[in-house]
């Protein structure tokens, strides 16, 4: 670039930028014919790097072939399972039993959900490409896996969805953390108290605990009371206007996706425009990345609106007096309100709970009394109190009364015992 003089060679820089701007031409050129590759073998549905899916293999022309031997494995499970007498962890023990390559339950469940094996055309995880490979299963045995295993992971969520009455509704007075259900100590605790009380990591030092009967137990009361009063108070103006609100929540959840798509084709835009050498997996990679934080945001509204219709749709449900359709247009007494509790299942508590129930509160006290505070949606705020230090059992939960007075509260009506805490002390010898 310099001369003998150490002067700028203008002869040399003309030189430089001619062979720098060739080079990018050139890189730009071989990008394009990668693209254009890689395109052309997507569209022959040719194998052009990656994962290969369990069960196939790649040919000398870059054809995907099925492998003689998990292809074999693949029809194994794909026939245990739509047998209906084997679950992921069983068919994982069977291909360990008869020799075959052990296999996890997650792979297992991955294997079934793979839309390669019944040799459709599908779009890939980008939602860009086309892939198509060789068929392993028939389709109806895929759709009929496919079924079985959404029927059986939906019977999970709703056992674990209503194990715990008041899950999710309990908050630590202090940081304001959702409690959590510990079934080994009968007790909800703050979520953050795993931290061992250490602020710096996050920790809540609260200390704040409830046992588990109490709550739940508490809180159905509260909700079973609400319903009974709005069941049988309900006019058609009021099922209206909640069928109202649930329909400008679903407006506010279709706004949200399209909301989500318009973000997409914009931001796709501005990325083609700044690097117009990237191709459509490439691009879609990167928007992925841009619109992260968006999205994320966009997901937090869904849940939001949709929890808000689920417990809407659950409280009309429960006011067609579907739960007192024995006892006709009366309101139920206190003896007769206790039975038609110990006829729900839990799922059906816990629907309740939800419906009606907005937030549940523990706060402790220097003389050791647990103030319990239930928050509803519509309606004014329930308080209990629960004494840890008195011994009569019947004694210990009360409330107080208008003029200042505590009101007993007997255990065996209010409290319904599910859950009794396990002795996890060591045994000496």
């Amino acid at each position: 670039m310099l001369d003998e003089n150490l002067e700028a060679n203008f002869t040399a820089l003309m030189q430089f930028d001619l062979w720098k701007n060739m080079i990018e031409n050139e890189t730009r050129l071989k990008n394009e014919r990668v693209a254009r590759g890689v395109n052309a073998a997507y569209k022959k549905f040719q194998y052009v790097g990656g994962n290969i899916p369990f069960g196939y293999t790649v040919d000398l022309n870059n054809n995907f072939q099925p492998d003689p031997v998990n292809s074999e494995i693949v029809k194994i499970i794909f026939q245990l399972y739509g047998s209906g007498n084997y679950s992921c962890s069983q068919i994982g023990r069977e291909l360990i039993n008869r020799g075959l390559i052990p296999l996890v339950r997650k792979q297992i469940e991955n294997i079934l959900n793979n839309k390669a094996y019944k040799g459709e055309i599908y779009k890939d995880n980008y939602n860009v490409n086309y892939r198509l490979y060789p068929a392993i299963v028939t389709p109806e045995l895929f759709n009929q896996c496919s079924e079985l295993l959404g029927v059986r992971s939906n019977k999970k969520s709703d056992r674990s969805k209503g194990i715990y009455y008041a899950s999710r509704l309990v908050k630590c007075s202090k940081c304001g953390t959702t409690m959590v259900a510990v079934n080994s100590n009968n007790l909800y605790v703050c979520g953050l108290s795993r931290h061992n009380n250490d602020i710096t990591k996050g920790g809540c030092f609260s200390g704040d605990q409830i046992n588990l009967n109490i709550v739940d137990s508490l809180a159905l009361n509260e909700a079973f009371i609400i319903d009974v009063a709005e069941t049988f108070e309900m006019d058609n103006e009021k099922r209206k206007e909640i069928e109202l609100k649930i329909i400008e929540l679903n407006n506010k959840i279709n706004v949200c996706a399209s909301k989500l798509d318009k973000l997409r084709v914009i931001k796709r835009k501005q990325i083609k425009k700044e690097f117009d050498y990237l191709n459509d997996k490439e691009i879609e990679q990167h928007l992925e990345r841009k619109i992260k934080t968006e999205k994320q945001n966009i997901d937090n509204e869904l849940i939001e609106y949709k929890f808000e219709i689920e417990r809407l749709e659950n409280s009309l449900k429960s006011k067609s007096k579907s739960l007192y359709q024995h006892i006709g247009d009366n309101i139920p007494t206190p003896k007769v309100a206790m039975e038609i509790i110990k006829l729900l299942t839990d799922k059906q508590r816990y629907d309740l709970v939800h419906s009606h129930i907005k937030e549940i509160t523990v706060t402790t006290n220097d003389k050791k009394v647990k103030e319990i505070t239930i928050k509803p949606f519509n309606g004014s705020s329930a308080v209990f109190y629960y004494d840890t230090t008195r011994k009569n059992i019947d004694k210990k939960l009360f409330r107080l009364t208008t003029n200042g007075k505590q009101q007993p509260l007997a255990w065996n009506k209010y409290i319904i015992e599910r859950f009794k805490r396990k002795d996890t002390r060591k045994r000496l010898k």
